[in-house]
């Protein structure tokens, strides 16, 4: 299987047990809105073994924003729970960012929801350094109304 096909799989067990279809676009992304506001994009490579996940928190500005930058930053010497993940500043909007690799070689169903599960706590703990998140919609015009429970990923027998 490949990378992509690897992801689809996981992604249509997932949707399947929330009666949800999930499905990557052509590029390999899909984006995933919960109705805490926050919205989670996963980019799955066409080779290779990993895919990607990226969640907006929270604009900063350079100067006054600076202490919660630099904390946030922080944050990438052990204060993730999820193995991988790291907080990102893009440069050109002051957006602070939760960011996570993970292999896809094995992964299934339960193994993403939990990933994605753990994404979500550890935003929570970037957000809290930040003095709190934006709704996805503050951060990308083309955000969709939530579609997922916060807690919808937590798929556990």
């Amino acid at each position: 299987m490949s990378n992509r096909e690897t992801v689809e799989a996981c992604l249509r067990e997932l949707g399947g047990v929330r009666g949800i279809d999930l499905s990557l676009d052509a590029d390999g992304l899909v984006a995933m809105s919960f109705e805490s506001g926050h919205r989670l994009t996963l980019e799955v490579p066409e080779t290779g073994d990993r895919l990607f996940g990226h969640i907006g928190v929270k604009h900063l500005d350079l100067h006054d924003g600076a202490i919660e930058m630099r904390r946030a930053l922080e944050l990438n010497l052990f204060g993730l729970a999820t193995p991988a993940a790291w907080v990102a500043v893009d440069p050109e909007t002051t957006l602070v960012t939760l960011c996570a690799v993970r292999e896809t070689t094995g992964l299934d169903g339960e193994a993403l929801g939990d990933w994605i599960a753990a994404l979500l706590d550890d935003v929570a703990t970037v957000a809290a350094v930040v003095g709190g998140w934006e709704p996805a919609a503050a951060n990308d015009a083309e955000a969709a109304e939530p579609a997922f429970a916060d807690d919808m990923f937590i798929i556990r027998g």
